[in-house]
């Protein structure tokens, strides 16, 4: 038998192994039939296929293109190709090489492909229709299902991806597969409990598979469960040293943890990884966030500035005029400052406003929500305007929370001097004689935006705050809206008067918080008001605080006249509402 004939018939056995999914005899039989026919097109793209089953990208894209250089019109070869780029995740290249095969030859596979890259370069709605096309030839391929569901996920329609997965499953009970995709849908709703149950279906299944042991860990992190999680991200790395999806949600238990060091180490091995990587913005957010909470402000603030990477802040790269971080003299400029965020970030930061009036501006505006312009109409040679109206003439701009790095080198320390805000002589009139006598008045909120990300670790429910609201003291809700768990809560306690909405607007809130002897608050708007005002603030924190708490103090050099109450685990509102219910007895002893 002649060397092509041999190579002939090891190239019809290696496709008989191939169609078994046996992919190291299948590599080791065309190998040798390369040997012997080392020109052999097919021989080479079928090569290819096989090393990429194996996730061996690097000597598959190398054959593909040596077929290329010959033949350009191989469409298995652009294929092929494409998915090795797509394995490399070298996204914009694997677009161009399938472009170039669906070209030649349209198919399902191309457009499974081409689905892919487009996720990978993060434009979801390019690769959703992608799935759907390619799910319409074959919509029971399991990967596909899978980057269908993903990328529904992506655009945040999660309940559909719920419903889809849900029916997927119906067709393939036991596919690991899609139970942790359906793990992921869950997720995304909220249902973390329910998510934690596929994934470990999922495991049972494929117990050592990194990402459903990853996936799993976030799920355990989001119920308050870190150290189960690192566990599960271990187990995952010990299978796959640099996984990225484990590295990171490592670095996020270590992060609930207040492991700092550790979780900033996880999240640079993360970006040295795929620094180009569709969720780059969030991992360097992360970081930033973590620099802040341990104190480094000066690498922190510079470090923070990638927020404007994040699709939830993308209206500050609406602006045209120049941003201006304190590198040009305001002299004779208009600055144009917009405020950014929550309302909380709005009361802390303004206390920066007035650094910018004695830099010799032509005029300062500050753009923010017209809620705000009754309470911060105080601030001196400040123009307010609203941020839904169109903009004013200005010559240079810059996002609110991007000032303390413009005026570092000018006040390199954090402006504390408070009061920086008060409550209207009307206001506190008109809410004085609401307001019983007598008695030490004590403002309580306990909850904020349900949809702020965080909000299940800084918000409580009322119950969990009654055990400290004992003795000869006058309670006031200062929160305006009322979850619905904590209304019977509330009817049952009228000793907690509420008025609702009868709070007009922040200036009410204003008054009120001034009128308290103590302000006890959750980390939420009000806590922000309250330290603005100089009240005495008894903050409530999670055992992983935001950053701008820092980490172990019971002081904030933001606001003079809080003291903090921190969990000492993650969860424990009891230990903190106890200590707050002992301050109380001391603080007003007779």
């Amino acid at each position: 038998m002649d060397a092509l004939q041999r190579a002939k018939t090891l190239f019809l056995a290696a496709l008989e192994e191939q169609a078994r999914t046996a992919w190291p005899q299948a590599e080791t039989l065309l190998r040798e039939a390369l040997s012997l026919a080392p020109d052999r097109e097919s021989i080479q793209v079928n090569l290819a296929a096989v090393l990429l089953a194996q996730r061996q990208h690097a000597e598959a894209i190398t054959l593909c293109q040596q077929v290329l250089a010959s033949n350009p019109d191989n469409a298995n070869a652009w294929l092929n190709l494409g998915l090795g780029l797509n394995l490399a995740e070298r996204y914009a290249e694997a677009l161009n090489a399938l472009q170039r095969a669906a070209a030649l030859d349209a198919n399902a596979a191309i457009s499974a492909a081409h689905a892919r890259a487009l996720h990978g370069l993060g434009r979801w709605h390019e690769s959703l229709a992608q799935h759907q096309a390619a799910l319409a030839e074959t919509p029971d391929d399991i990967t596909l299902i899978c980057g269908y569901v993903d990328t529904l996920l992506k655009l945040e329609r999660a309940p559909a991806a719920l419903n889809y997965i849900r029916d997927a499953l119906q067709r393939h009970p036991a596919e690991p597969a899609l139970l942790n995709a359906c793990g992921n849908a869950q997720l995304a709703l909220r249902l973390r409990e329910e998510a934690c149950q596929s994934y470990l279906a999922a495991l049972q299944r494929a117990p050592d598979e990194a990402a459903i042991l990853s996936n799993l860990a976030n799920a355990l992190t989001q119920l308050d469960r870190p150290l189960e999680a690192i566990r599960y991200c271990e187990q995952a790395l010990s299978q796959h040293a640099e996984h990225y999806e484990a590295l990171q949600n490592r670095a996020h238990a270590l992060a609930e943890l207040n492991q700092v060091d550790a979780a900033l180490a996880d999240y640079e091995h993360c970006l040295s990884l795929r620094p180009q990587a569709a969720d780059a913005y969030q991992l360097r957010w992360n970081r930033a966030q973590l620099l802040l909470l341990k104190g480094d402000f000066s690498n922190g603030w510079l470090a923070h500035e990638c927020r404007r990477q994040r699709p939830e802040q993308a209206s500050l790269l609406a602006y045209t005029q120049p941003l201006w971080l304190g590198e040009t003299p305001l002299a004779g400029r208009r600055l144009l400052v917009h405020a950014e965020q929550g309302l909380g970030d709005t009361l802390q930061f303004c206390r920066y406003l007035p650094l910018l009036t004695k830099q010799g501006a032509a005029s300062i505006t500050f753009s923010v929500t017209r809620k705000l312009h009754g309470l911060l109409a105080q601030i001196e040679n400040v123009v307010l305007h609203a941020s839904d109206a169109p903009l004013p003439e200005h010559d240079l701009q810059c996002p609110l929370m991007s000032l303390p790095l413009a005026l570092q080198a000018l006040q390199p320390s954090i402006p504390g001097c408070t009061p920086y805000l008060s409550a209207t002589h009307d206001r506190l009139k008109h809410w004085r004689a609401r307001l019983p006598q007598g008695k030490p008045i004590i403002g309580l909120t306990w909850s904020g935006n349900p949809h702020y990300p965080n909000d299940r670790q800084r918000s409580m429910r009322l119950e969990q705050l009654l055990p400290a609201l004992v003795g000869q003291f006058s309670f006031v809700c200062l929160q305006r809206d009322i979850r619905e768990i904590d209304q019977p809560i509330l009817a049952a306690h009228p000793e907690i008067l509420v008025f609702g909405e009868q709070i007009d607007d922040f200036a009410d809130n204003a008054a009120l918080a001034a009128l308290c002897d103590v302000v006890i608050s959750t980390d939420t708007f009000v806590a922000h008001l309250a330290g603005a005002l100089g009240k005495k603030l008894w903050l409530m924190l999670s055992f992983a605080p935001d950053w701008r708490w820092q980490l172990k103090r019971e002081d904030s050099p933001w606001y003079p006249g809080a003291r903090l109450f921190r969990q000492q685990a993650p969860g424990d509102w009891a230990g903190v509402v106890a200590r707050i219910r002992d301050a109380l007895q001391v603080e007003f002893a007779p």
